[in-house]
């Protein structure tokens, strides 16, 4: 494994998700999801991983979106969640301002996990916010995570829930003025027939994240190659006329 400074791994993804063809606020917004969940320990890189084949073969678009009065359907066609969701995202944050919470459920969507770091971003608005999805690895497992925040940080509560059976692929989310406004499933679903396998609280998701804030990256080095090779795909060939338009005049 290779260990990457946060700054030279942040760059390096904001240069390979330029050469998949988004514009500049969506490949920013995609390099910081990616490296939010690292740092908070959900993952990042390895979805990215998992992700990229499907990525480099074509440009995804937003999801098809169904209205309702508070509520929000949407349908990403086996797409993943690192691209296309801002504005469904900005969206749930405005009904949930009009009607006090409201609610999305993202239908065909991989990697859902990426959703997390726009939904901060929701909460340091002074919001709440409940996900849950299936585990990919286990489809009996149910992951849920509780967002708080307001301007001066976020904190994080993060359970995996044992089922009897495998549960719907679809994915849930809830944003709320306050805890109390949340439905009875998104509170916390103890007590639905299932089991706590795994708890992480919010002060060791906040160590974790200082710990590996403060520190370098580790990468898988294939990873870090894939991503130095698509990156190169932005650069522009040396010529007479690119070294003449380099530098200051």
């Amino acid at each position: 494994m290779l260990r990457v400074l946060y700054g030279e791994l942040l760059a390096q993804l904001k240069q390979s998700f330029e050469a998949f063809g988004y514009s500049l606020g969506e490949y920013e917004s995609a390099a910081t999801c990616v490296l939010s969940l690292e740092l908070w320990g959900f993952g990042g890189l390895a979805l990215l991983e998992a992700a990229l084949p499907s990525l480099e073969l074509h440009k995804q678009w937003a999801p098809a979106v169904t209205y309702e009065s508070n509520a929000l359907m949407l349908d990403c066609y086996q797409g993943s969640a690192l691209f296309g969701l801002i504005p469904s995202l900005e969206l749930i944050y405005v009904k949930a301002r009009q009607h006090g919470a409201s609610r999305a459920t993202l239908l065909n969507c991989t990697e859902p996990e990426f959703v997390l770091p726009l939904l901060m971003q929701v909460c340091q608005r002074g919001y709440y916010a409940s996900i849950y999805w299936p585990s990919t690895e286990d489809p009996t497992h149910l992951r849920w995570v509780l967002l708080e925040g307001d301007v001066s940080g976020i904190r994080v509560d993060s359970k995996i829930w044992q089922a009897s059976a495998p549960l719907e692929t679809s994915v849930s989310i809830e944003v709320a003025r306050s805890d109390s406004e949340f439905s009875p499933d998104h509170s916390d679903p103890e007590g639905q027939g299932l089991s706590l396998q795994d708890h992480w609280g919010n002060a060791a998701l906040q160590a974790l994240f200082e710990e590996r804030y403060m520190s370098s990256v580790t990468i898988d080095p294939w990873l870090w190659s894939r991503l130095q090779d698509l990156g190169r795909q932005v650069l522009v060939p040396s010529s007479e006329a690119s070294r003449s338009g380099a530098g200051a005049d």
